[in-house]
């Protein structure tokens, strides 16, 4: 398959913005901020689908980030209580 000399040249944009974003993210010592939000945005689909297939709400995306938040809010509110 042949490429477009324009898809080439998109995709060696998106390389160079992916690798600028690498750069960023260790430079700024953000690493475990983004697995954590990669984790939480992986959990949210997954809760999503699971959702979608099981139950007849609405709005299952809504409900599965409504989810993770009350879970998120408890676990940090009883590790909170804890280190006092």
């Amino acid at each position: 398959m042949i490429r477009s000399s324009s898809e080439a040249r998109w995709t060696l944009i998106l390389v160079a913005l992916a690798s600028l974003a690498l750069v960023a993210v260790l430079t700024l010592h953000l690493t475990i901020a983004l697995v954590a939000g990669m984790l939480v945005y992986l959990v949210g689909r997954r809760l999503s689908e699971w959702l979608q297939r099981r139950t007849r709400l609405p709005y299952p995306a809504v409900w599965s980030v409504a989810i993770l938040i009350a879970v998120i809010a408890g676990v940090g509110g009883v590790v909170a209580e804890r280190a006092a």
